[in-house]
């Protein structure tokens, strides 16, 4: 016996509980790779906008002597050439920024100075902190360092994304094992009479594996089509927000060709295992 038709074990519904069990798993896997290349397009942008840029503090109960502290800082950032910029932050935004943090300017509380430093490329934030130490109650803050624990709040986040993807990906792979299982034991009357009469374990194998691919990929495209829609119109409404609140956290073409990936990639899973079942439970049988 050459070959088999491909619909001698087949159901009769189109698709069978595994698509969508698969279509759901398509969806789970799709929106969380979405969400880790977010986070890591994110990262990515603050540790670019961060680097070279560091935060002058200038603090004084006198805001006489304050102010005189902070024009020295001034006057020495600006005499510096690994210094690109230096300016001033209002005293409006420093309250605004401490209003944000729960401070009161009615409580009495007095307000730090503050200087946005822009350093050139390659040059240490920690190299200005003994240029600064001899103006009083003046202290350097690298920006990297202060946003430090947002940066790993990120990276926490971008790796629990991906163990997700990772666990959908595992879950097809059950799915897919326990589907073939179940055919085998629903098709075994059948696999006994196509073995008597000449059909091998790898025949009777492409027979489930065309089976369970079909469904799996039916499914997973259906998955990933509903978590590419879920993802367009999350897209749809960060469009409302200040561009400089999401730069870099958009998904780019390579993006999109990954998420385009997840449905071939998890059908060709499912292929695969389905053929590890069945082998191994006909050569057990035999």
């Amino acid at each position: 016996m050459t070959g088999l038709a491909p619909d001698l074990l087949a159901q009769r519904r189109l698709l069978g509980p595994l698509a969508w069990v698969i279509a759901a798993i398509c969806l789970i896997a799709t929106l969380a790779s979405a969400t880790a290349l977010t986070l890591d397009h994110g990262a990515r942008s603050l540790a670019g906008s961060l680097a070279g840029r560091a935060t002058v503090e200038v603090s004084s109960d006198d805001p006489v002597e304050r102010e005189r502290h902070a024009e020295a800082a001034l006057r020495l950032l600006r005499g510096r050439p690994e210094i690109v910029a230096a300016t001033p932050v209002s005293q409006a935004e420093v309250a605004r920024l401490a209003e944000q943090l729960g401070a009161d300017a009615e409580d009495g509380l007095e307000l730090p100075t503050l200087i946005d430093v822009t350093l050139r490329p390659g040059v240490s934030a920690d190299a200005l902190t003994a240029q600064l130490l001899p103006i009083p109650g003046v202290r350097l803050l690298p920006q990297a360092q202060t946003l430090a624990p947002l940066a790993a709040v990120l990276e926490a986040l971008d790796h629990v994304a991906l163990g997700v993807a990772l666990v959908a990906a595992v879950s097809a792979l059950l799915a897919s094992g326990l589907a073939a299982h179940a055919a085998l034991a629903a098709h075994e009357a059948a696999a006994d009479i196509l073995h008597a009469l000449g059909a091998t374990d790898r025949q009777l194998s492409r027979l489930l594996e065309r089976r369970i691919g079909f469904e799996a990929l039916a499914g997973a495209v259906l998955g990933s089509l509903m978590g590419g829609g879920a993802i367009l119109f999350i897209a749809a409404k960060l469009q409302g927000l200040d561009k400089g609140q999401v730069t870099g956290t958009s998904l780019h073409f390579g993006d999109w060709a990954v998420l385009a990936a997840i449905p071939l990639l998890l059908s060709a899973a499912a292929v695969a295992m389905t053929r590890v079942v069945v082998m191994a439970r006909l050569a057990k049988a035999a």
